[in-house]
């Protein structure tokens, strides 16, 4: 007989339904040795063996395959008329 590993927690926001390929993804890695919880983004997308738009949180691992290849997809960078100092400052 063989046991399942249990799944982790998982929190979604999500603006539609996931589709077959992501969920299998998501199952795979709540599945994970290690794997402790993981966080759903809205614009979650498969990349490869990853899904895009996800945070997997764990004891003691890094996987760096858990970065898709469209990092950063959907990111703007606006230039402000103000020192960083301004930003920064509490």
């Amino acid at each position: 007989m063989t046991l399942e590993a249990p799944l982790a927690p998982m929190a979604t926001w999500l603006a539609r339904p996931l589709s077959a390929d992501v969920r299998g993804s998501l199952e795979r890695w709540r599945r994970t040795e290690g794997v402790v919880r993981l966080a759903v983004m809205p614009d979650v997308h498969l990349a490869g063996e990853s899904c895009i738009g996800t945070v997997v949180a764990t004891e003691d691992r890094v996987f760096p395959r858990a970065v898709g290849g469209d990092i950063g997809c959907g990111i703007a960078t606006i230039r402000f008329a103000v020192e960083a100092d301004a930003v920064l400052a509490s």
